[in-house]
């Protein structure tokens, strides 16, 4: 008896913490205050003890920037403050002087279309697609509003005799004092303040769920294709990586079919949430969080072409989706992070190397193809050709010999092609490659190598060839190397920032020669690289807009 007691009473308490659960559930809005702070401070002006018109006219001006801040999203009883507000510090105003009944006319009219756009305000809250057929008189008993106000409101938007300035004065004070319990009162006890790195709305939430299984079972299906494991339907883990698949013949789909399913219901997700703002975020995580993806290529390196023409051929299909969606980029960039981050494991650092490379490597095959298609255009204009069929299986032949023609084996290198959302030409800057270069590392090295082809605008071979020393040496981190002594200088002070350029000049790289730096032309001008100067003595009114005096 005691134990069925006990049992009854663990069966209340849970029932009893659900039902707590479920009441105090709270929702994330976006308000059109910064913090709690910033609302409670309007509360006090408009309710507080020390409340004045001043005050309550500082009140109005906070609120009308909530209006612009949210526009038709701002809170109704927000915006029915606002209007009651308004009118009754109009009222005040006007009692200060002597009002003509013209002038006691216009603002019995002013105070009557307030009230009216209170009330709609506040109906506005309980109208939904079951409850629009409620008349007025129910909407208010449910808003906790007496009846007096929808008699007061029919008469103010369809009577012929307006109500007197003394009843709507007072019930603009009425309806002041409810919105304070009904509102201000209320929000202000069970408001919080949120960090936006917090939020993860419903939909985002459902959609990182999903990517994330989705990745993680394309990394068991990896495993299975490049160890030559086997899908087993006694093994409790696969029951549950085979979840986001809803055929029913799953276990009988090959590892190489399930990653062709995976990839597809990827693409799937990313139409479907495309307008979520951080995707590209929660997409890249799932991807960052396989394992063998990883430990794969860490562990041994394809070594030879059948190799890593078995390895292309796998993972070919999920480089290509996340280049079709333009998140290619961010991924690039969360890899070479990885890859820059001394506190990261070496193997997850080595790995991310290799598929940044990757990633490279397949856009520097994609521009030699795009100049030999080029040249192919111009010499056959009538064919048509399209770069959009590389981001499918079914790649023309005739395509692919653009990548035969330009030294590149397609099998070994992920093909990218150009996409409707964005047509491929895919560049890095020079302070990108700098930034880079001074903190280069042993698994940084060759990316960073294969991205000087593709900086914007392209640099020389020479370029290319003093920079690759100056990673090697960095890498290295050659003592002998005489750098930059700013103490040596001839001032102290100075404020030279050195660059891998002085780095270069130091090796004997590039030469240092001052006459090559400023040039003195005929005409006494001074030239320092792409800056000139010119004696003070030109007449510059004598030159044309546009021209310089010594061209």
């Amino acid at each position: 008896m005691d134990e069925n007691n006990k049992q009854n009473d663990q069966n209340m308490n849970e029932s009893f913490e659900d039902v707590t659960t479920k009441i105090t559930k709270r929702r994330t809005l976006v308000a059109p205050w910064k913090n709690i702070e910033e609302f409670n401070k309007v509360y006090s002006w408009i309710y507080g003890e020390s409340s004045t018109n001043e005050t309550r006219q500082l009140a109005c001006r906070q609120m009308t920037v909530w209006k612009i801040r949210r526009s038709n999203l701002t809170p109704a009883a927000v915006l029915g403050t606002l209007v009651i507000l308004e009118i009754q510090l109009k009222d005040q105003q006007d009692k200060d002087s002597n009002n003509t009944p013209e002038q006691m006319k216009e603002l019995q009219i002013l105070y009557a279309s307030a009230f009216t756009r209170f009330f709609n305000y506040m109906s506005s809250i309980m109208q939904t697609q079951t409850q629009n057929m409620k008349t007025m008189y129910e909407t208010a008993k449910e808003l906790n509003l007496r009846s007096f106000v929808v008699d007061l409101r029919h008469m103010c938007a369809h009577g012929q005799d307006m109500p007197s300035i003394e009843i709507l004065r007072s019930a603009s004070k009425y309806c002041l004092r409810w919105l304070e319990d009904f509102y201000w009162k209320s929000q202000s006890n069970s408001m919080q303040n949120v960090d936006i790195r917090d939020i993860r709305s419903k939909d985002t939430t459902s959609f990182e769920q999903s990517v994330w299984k989705l990745f993680q079972l394309y990394d068991a299906a990896l495993r299975c294709c490049l160890k030559g494991e086997k899908i087993s339907k006694k093994n409790a883990r696969w029951e549950k990586l085979l979840q986001p698949i809803s055929d029913p013949n799953k276990y009988n789909l090959s590892p190489f079919e399930i990653l062709g399913i995976v990839v597809k219901n990827f693409g799937v997700e990313v139409i479907r949430e495309r307008s979520m703002m951080d995707l590209s975020e929660v997409a890249i995580d799932a991807f960052l969080q396989m394992r063998f993806f990883f430990k794969f290529v860490s562990d041994k390196l394809p070594e030879t072409d059948e190799e890593l023409e078995n390895l292309i051929k796998h993972t070919q299909g999920i480089f290509r989706m996340f280049a079709v969606y333009d998140l290619i980029e961010d991924l690039f960039r969360s890899l070479l992070a990885i890859v820059e981050n001394d506190n990261e494991e070496s193997q997850r650092r080595k790995g991310a190397s290799f598929w940044a490379n990757q990633i490279v490597l397949g856009f520097i095959a994609f521009r030699r193809c795009k100049e030999i298609f080029k040249i192919e255009r111009e010499e056959n204009p009538d064919q048509n050709f399209d770069l959009n069929s590389l981001n499918f299986d079914n790649t023309s032949k005739r395509v692919l010999k653009f990548y035969s023609r330009s030294g590149i084996n397609p099998k070994t290198a992920l093909i990218f092609g150009d996409s409707v959302r964005r047509p491929w030409v895919w560049t890095f800057d020079k302070e990108f490659v700098e930034e880079r270069v001074r903190f280069v590392n042993e698994y940084s090295i060759d990316i960073l190598k294969n991205i000087l082809h593709l900086v914007d605008p392209q640099l020389t071979e020479a370029e290319i060839k003093s920079l690759k020393e100056l990673m090697e040496l960095r890498l290295l981190n050659d003592t002998s190397i005489d750098y930059p002594d700013i103490a040596e200088d001839e001032s102290s002070s100075s404020d030279k920032i050195y660059t891998p350029t002085d780095v270069l000049i130091q090796i004997g790289t590039i030469e240092n020669d001052d006459t090559e730096m400023q040039d003195v032309t005929d005409g006494g001008v001074k030239k320092y690289g792409i800056w000139s100067t010119v004696p003070d003595c030109q007449d510059w009114y004598t030159c044309p807009i546009g021209s310089l005096i010594w061209d």
